[in-house]
């Protein structure tokens, strides 16, 4: 499976760090591309499917990316009315847009739709029940998103970090280094992922015109947060046990994260014939790269 360097890609969201992500990935590719920002398109405005659509005619795009969301998830809980109009509306706009341009769309969802009880990775088709505002919002999203446009596809990811080990490894990092000890939950588990990998990911399904509805990509390897926390101090040559355990319920957080998460890939490699690639080389990378 290849990615289709004749298409013309519209990332919504460019200026993201998936879009950035994205915007290099095609750029590496040869591949026509146009991005869009805030400036160009405001996802919670009545008018984003309309400012979407003429950005994409303009460009003649054959394809629409939204990596634009919503993800600070505690700040969600204080205005889920907010996230919901950006996960939710700026979704079914990309999926309006999309519906009137007779263009492909995929759009980049959540772990948070699950609700963590099971033991095993979450497929595609398993139950949601999302158990904060953040989760509700994208579910939402994805909702809306397939409703209005039948052969979009929503691709569910988690756990993101991205360049320079930006996110929960930046923040560990940093925690660690001004307070010399951090604390972190040893009771949620889940998929890594970086962003550079989950936007070669959704390049290499644009390869996949047949595949429509939902579909999961992380990176390989279920692990801790604690875990994870002290892998990111030893490839950052910081000593690991700085880092400590603490259960999730003694964690001050305003957004209850599912105590499971893990997704299953393997519709993912099905449709592209590609593993991902493990989360620990991909956090190296991520931390070569200036971190």
């Amino acid at each position: 499976m290849s990615e289709s360097p004749s298409l013309r890609v519209l990332v919504i969201g460019a200026s993201g760090r998936l879009g950035r992500e994205l915007v290099a990935g095609l750029r590496a590719r040869r591949m026509p591309w146009r991005g869009t920002t805030r400036s160009d398109v405001d996802m919670a405005a009545p008018d984003a499917a309309l400012r979407i659509e003429q950005c994409a005619r303009s460009f003649d795009a054959d394809v629409l990316i939204n990596a634009s969301a919503w993800t600070a998830v505690d700040a969600a809980e204080a205005d889920e009315a907010a996230a919901l109009a950006v996960n939710a509306g700026g979704a079914e706009a990309v999926a309006e847009a999309a519906a009137r341009l007779g263009a492909r769309a995929l759009h980049v969802s959540t772990d948070y739709v699950f609700d963590g009880r099971l033991r095993r990775p979450y497929r595609e088709d398993d139950a949601t029940a999302p158990l904060n505002a953040y989760g509700r919002t994208k579910l939402a999203g994805e909702e809306r998103f397939l409703r209005r446009l039948r052969s979009g596809l929503v691709v569910r990811t988690a756990w993101l970090f991205g360049r320079a080990g930006s996110g929960f490894p930046a923040a560990i990092l940093r925690v660690v280094r001004e307070r010399g000890r951090a604390e972190v939950v040893d009771d949620e588990w889940g998929r890594p992922t970086s962003h550079a990998d989950l936007a070669a990911a959704l390049l290499l399904l644009l390869g996949c015109p047949e595949l429509h509805g939902i579909v999961h990509f992380c990176n390989r390897g279920v692990v801790s947060r604690f875990e994870q926390a002290r892998e990111v101090c030893r490839q950052a040559g910081v000593d690991p046990e700085l880092v400590h355990p603490v259960s999730r319920g003694l964690s001050a957080r305003a957004a209850t994260r599912p105590a499971y998460s893990a997704l299953d890939t393997t519709r993912y490699t099905a449709a592209t014939g590609e593993q991902p690639p493990d989360w620990r080389d991909a956090l190296r990378r991520a931390l070569a790269q200036g971190g």
